[in-house]
Parts: C-alpha cells; structure tokens; sequence
C-alpha cells in the first residue's frame, strides 16, 4: 500500500486548507508517482489541477526515486518536486497548472541581421553606329551601379548553437528547432524547464558580451630604408627602451614581429627614426562590438577601362557593329581587419590580419590619360593573433615591400636653371625597402559615457580656430 508522509505545521489554525502560510516536513519513497504526491497535496491544501500536455501527464505516472523536505515552504516543496525533475508547474492561487512542453520567447538585442554579398563598382558605356536594320540600336547609354555588401551570419549562427543546445543527448524531449526573427530580435523555443533554463543562460551570456565594446586606435607608418640591401627594422633594439615581450612569426610572404608592453606612441617613433625615414599614413580609430571584426581600408581606387567590339547580322543580311566599354577598378593599399575578443579576466586577445597591395610598375596610361589594362599587384599578408590588457599597445611589422626610383642631388638654385640644370645636379637610380608598421592599441568600452568624441578623434574648435 503506497503511503505518503505529509507533516504540516500550521502557523495559522484558522486557514487550515490556505498551504501559503504553512511549512512542509515530507518523505517521499520510490512506491510513489509524482501524481500520487499532487493528488494527495491538492486534497490537503484545497488545490484545483490542470495538467496542460499530455507529456505531462505521462512524467506524472513516472516513480519519485527518494525525496525529503524539512520545514519547506508551499513554492519550495513545489520547486522540489516538479522543477529539479524537470516539470513546469505554475501556482495562480489556488489552481495549480502543471506542464512539461513550454513554449517561451527570449529577447535579444542586436541591430545587425544576416548580411550577404558583393562589393563592386563600375560603369558601363555603349554605343553602336551602322544601319538601320533590326539588330542595330543608335546612340549611347550610360549607368552607374554601386553594391556594397559583407557576409555577417550572425543570427543562422545564434539559431544552430540554441537548437543544440536545447537538444542534448541527455534530453528525453526532442524539441523543434527554434524560430529566430531577426528583425524584431526576437528567438522562440519550445522545450522543457532545463532546456529552456540552458537557453536563458546562453541568451544572457550573450547579451553580457555583446554590450561589451572595444575602441582600437591603429597608427599606421611606413618606414622607408634607401639601403637596398636592408632587412627592415631591426626590432631586437626596441629592448633599449623598454623591457618588452618580443615574438616573432613567420608568415607566407614575410615575418611578423610583435612587441607588447605599455609603450608610448613618441617613443616609438623616436626608435624608428633611428632605423629610416618614418611617414604616418592614417591613424584611424574603430568602435567594434565584441567578437566583431573591425574593418579598416586605406588606399586609392585604380580604375581602367576594357573595350569590346560586337557585330550583329540582320535578317536581310546586313550587319552594324557596336563597341562599348567597361569601367572596373582594383585596390591598391591597406586592408586591416582586426577582431577582438574579451576574456572572463578582462584580457583582449586582438586577432589581426593585415594586408597590403602595391602597383608593381608605373601604371601607364594611354594618350587620353586612360588605362586600358588592369595594373599588376603584389600583395603582402600577415596573420597574428595576441593577448593583451586593457590599454598596452602591440606593434606589428614585417609588411615589406621594395620600390625602383630617382634620387636627386642638386646644388641649389643653380640646380633649377633651365637647360643649365643638368650640369649642377646628378640623378641615381636607386632601389628603396619600405616596411608597414602597425601600432595598435585596444580599449574595453563598457558604458557609453567611458566614451567621447574626442577618443574618437574629434576635438571641439577653440574661439581662435572658429
């Protein structure tokens, strides 16, 4: 015969079916159902059931293994007993719901959506002359088309790594696969308490990382050697300046070198004029979410134009030609894409791929001042990846590239005469190696207000300057 041990101190003798009020001492053996227990709990606390799927109904008939409460609570014996065995339940006075599929929508704040495509730029030009028959067309037709568009799956990434989640070996339940609206922000999934609770941790992991921004402050010089024979910066001689950290990688097309440690842009500069001429290039400064790529691009746009000629035969046998051209372009510069990440002890790890393309010749051009052919590129790519604090600086180097041209030494004035200049001045031919420097320096931005304009590289005009 099954028996329950139900002791109840009542605090309240008056309320004797009114359970909020009053403290649960229980026993519960493995001869029992957990429908056994709620039967028995809805005569002595005067609860009315709703059992709202039938897979609850089926964990209900299932056997407890062993459970004792000492002086627990109405909503902790409940918690007890349905939820640690993965039965929803919910107490609106005196009617108990109970449940086993739950269906439940989690906000998720994030502007971007899935973001696919192409990026182009380019200008078609035609015209045809000839005769008047049915295959020919007069005058001309010009249009200009600009894509722009990345490939950013974030939200296919955030629906396959939920429904995995929900969906463990462990689980009994198969649940569906959840409904993602990107739009709105907006992830629906239907499971059991764990399976949502898993779900409820992930959403709020998330959430915590994504509010989480990082500035980076990239300086870009180029340091130029007239000694051809040169192998670029010397970098064991940084040390003189500080005790840092030096690492050095090797890569496809050349050598990457690394330095980390709290070194003052000045002083870098100051180490690098002793090796070269230093130029600065850009220095831009990107706010990127965690774990989001930061994109930064600084180059010219070389365009050139391929023509064609058609020819087209009518019915009647007579033909037009047509010629037209086409407008393309290809980059020449520097790509930078850095993507940090923020770990748990507030170190960043700044995964950095830089890439630089250069003309190999003069690019030459026709009588009209045109191209007609594409230039020819060299390009240099590097791949590093470095774990740093908040604030300390990584300097990156190794992007190396040699260029041909005129070294002029005149003497002055007498230099500049015409048709008497080249008998005081001398031309050389002359090979020059120019390496890229990166300094890059990450900031954790927690709150919009650990933020100005001025970080991002603006300044308020003073009464002079206006």
């Amino acid at each position: 015969m099954k028996k329950i041990i139900l002791v109840i101190f009542l605090y309240i003798p008056l309320l004797a079916r009114d359970c909020s009020t009053q403290m649960f001492s229980v026993t519960l053996n493995s001869s029992l159902t957990y429908s056994d227990v709620i039967e028995n709990l809805a005569d002595e606390c005067d609860l009315s059931i709703l059992i709202k799927d039938k897979e609850a109904g089926k964990k209900l008939q299932e056997h407890i293994y062993f459970m004792t409460l000492k002086n627990a609570s109405l909503l902790e014996f409940l918690d007890t007993l349905l939820k640690e065995n993965n039965i929803d339940y919910e107490l609106d006075g005196n009617n108990l719901k109970i449940s086993y599929i739950r269906t439940k929508t989690f906000k998720l704040n994030y502007l971007a959506g899935d973001r696919t495509g192409t990026s182009s730029a380019n200008i078609n030009i035609a015209n045809s002359s000839g005769g008047s028959n049915k295959g020919g067309s007069n005058g001309s037709k010009t249009g200009v088309s600009i894509k722009s568009n990345d490939a950013f799956k974030f939200w296919s990434k955030i629906q396959k790594e939920i429904n995995e989640l929900v969906n463990r070996p462990e689980d009994s339940y198969k649940a569906p696969e959840p409904i993602v609206n990107p739009e709105a922000g907006m992830i629906t999934v239907t499971g059991t308490v764990r399976q949502l609770d898993r779900v409820q941790n992930y959403i709020d992991e998330i959430s915590r990382q994504l509010k989480n921004q990082v500035l980076i402050d990239v300086n870009i010089l180029s340091v130029t050697f007239d000694d051809s024979a040169t192998t670029g910066i010397d970098w064991s001689q940084l040390h003189n300046l500080q005790n840092l950290s030096v690492s050095t990688k090797i890569s496809k097309d050349s050598k990457s070198i690394v330095a980390e440690g709290s070194l003052k842009i000045n002083n870098v500069i100051k180490f690098l004029k002793t090796q070269g001429d230093v130029k600065s290039i850009s220095n831009p400064k990107v706010l990127t979410l965690n774990n989001q790529p930061a994109l930064i691009s600084v180059g010219n746009e070389l365009f050139y134009k391929i023509q064609s000629t058609t020819s087209t035969i009518g019915t009647s046998g007579a033909g037009t030609q047509g010629s037209s051209e086409e407008v393309n372009s290809v980059f020449a510069g520097i790509l930078l894409d850095i993507t940090p990440e923020i770990a748990e002890d507030g170190t960043i790890t700044l995964k950095i791929n830089p890439s630089i393309s250069d003309t190999l010749d003069a690019v030459e051009r026709d009588s009209t001042g045109s191209r007609n052919i594409p230039p020819d590129l060299s390009r240099k790519q590097i791949s590093s990846v470095v774990t740093m604090r908040d604030g300390q600086r990584v300097i990156l180097g190794g992007l190396i590239s040699s260029k041909r041209g005129k070294k002029v030494s005149k003497v002055p004035l007498l230099g500049d005469l015409p048709l008497l200049d080249n008998l005081f001045k001398r031309e050389l031919e002359i090979n020059t190696v120019e390496e890229l420097v990166l300094i890059i320096t990450p900031h954790i931005i927690k709150r919009d207000s650990d933020i100005s304009l001025e970080d991002l590289g603006y300044r308020k005009l003073s009464n002079e300057e206006e």
